[in-house]
């Protein structure tokens, strides 16, 4: 089913799958240089492997992205219900703030490609011509890189997505506590079979919207605090 938050987790699920399809190639590349193949010291090969690197970078930023998105949107569901209806929560906006992170991402990443290039290199494997990766050695450059991916892109992002998970469990601890409100229908007269009938019926169909609610909070918490497990390991 097509909605915002489905369109969201697409543009996450389609970046996990772009990072963990150009690890593999690399892991591949680098399983070839170890044992001395011609192929992957090539010149073509060491281009590749140039985008292959910062793009692994451009990837994981570009999910991580769509996780705060994913919370934003989430939490202003479960905040803001009304509000959030007629204006957030909606397919278009979701395409849109997707299709922001596609394109924003990649630019501010464009420093990181400046920190390594192509270059001749000698190794252990004897021929004539061999290509790899040289990394900057300006200090200037490597300090703004670090501070522009270690912090900008990774340390400011991962405080955001804490405090928006935080804000996650405490209102979805408040949605229990309505449920369980409305689920203690008030005592009423045997003879008003009718009304309560109706109320029965009205509370049984909001506790299960709250419940559908819960378990869609509960996967996407889950999911939030997976990449934050995995950009503080990254970061440390």
């Amino acid at each position: 089913m097509r909605t915002p938050i489905n369109v969201l987790l697409t543009g996450l699920s389609t970046a996990q799958f772009l990072l963990a399809l150009n690890y593999l190639i690399f892991l591949a590349i680098e399983q070839l240089k170890i044992l001395c193949y011609e192929f992957p010291w090539s010149y073509g090969v060491a281009v590749y492997r140039f985008f292959n690197v910062n793009l692994n970078i451009v990837f994981h930023t570009v999910a991580f992205a769509h996780t705060i998105v994913v919370a934003i949107f989430r939490y202003g569901a479960i905040r803001w219900p009304i509000a959030a209806n007629r204006t957030l929560l909606q397919n278009k906006t979701a395409f849109y703030a997707s299709l922001a992170v596609w394109h924003v991402v990649p630019i501010i990443c464009i420093p990181v490609f400046l920190s390594s290039k192509v270059a001749k290199t000698e190794g252990l494997c004897q021929m004539k011509q061999m290509y790899d990766l040289n990394y900057s050695k300006n200090a200037a450059l490597v300090a703004g890189i670090f501070w522009m991916f270690g912090i900008v892109l990774k340390l400011i992002p991962s405080l955001v997505l804490s405090v928006f998970l935080i804000l996650l469990i405490k209102s979805l601890r408040r949605v229990e506590r309505r449920r369980q409100i409305g689920f203690s229908a008030p005592n009423l007269k045997n003879n008003d079979v009718n009304s309560q009938s109706s109320l029965l019926t009205a509370n049984s169909g909001r506790n299960a919207r709250m419940i559908a609610t819960q378990r869609t909070t509960r996967m996407l918490i889950a999911i939030m605090i997976l990449c934050v497990s995995v950009s503080v390991y990254i970061y440390i």
